[in-house]
């Protein structure tokens, strides 16, 4: 899954697609801005409870793998952020307790939405479709590089 400035396009040179929409300097520039600002923000929310540290964290791989390399690299070989990021960036990894924990994430911010939504099952429901399908895509994702199907 890594995908560092990838310059073939499968679909043809008159295809755009993100990567090539970005493949310019005003571009990287903005992808790089966006890597750097979602680090921030992922940092920032390793210190405070409930907000995506993850989200972040992904966004900025990204972003960082398309436009910065000494950023990429430097996110990939963290002591403490780069192992997961690899496991992600590498094979598309979630470890088993990130799994949990993220879906149980998703679950409490499902109830507090119903709590609050003071009986309008409409807002309660389309944001619980939402938080089901965050949680289906979470849990289909291999929890080890070596066996997928681990939970």
């Amino acid at each position: 899954m890594a995908s560092v400035n990838p310059s073939i396009n499968p679909h043809g040179p008159g295809h755009r697609t993100m990567t090539r929409m970005f493949d310019t300097r005003g571009g990287r520039f903005v992808l790089a801005a966006i890597g750097w600002v979602s680090l921030a923000f992922g940092i920032v929310t390793l210190f405070v409870p409930l907000l995506p540290t993850t989200l972040f964290l992904l966004v900025a791989l990204w972003a960082l793998s398309q436009s910065s390399a000494p950023g990429y690299r430097w996110l990939r070989e963290h002591p403490t952020l780069g192992p997961t990021m690899r496991e992600w960036d590498d094979h598309g990894v979630i470890a088993p307790r990130a799994k949990l924990l993220s879906v149980a994430g998703l679950a409490w911010s499902g109830c507090i939405v119903a709590f609050f939504a003071d009986g309008d099952w409409i807002v309660s429901a389309a944001f619980g479709i939402v938080l089901l399908a965050a949680a289906v895509y979470i849990v289909t994702r291999p929890g080890n590089p070596r066996n997928p199907a681990t939970l």
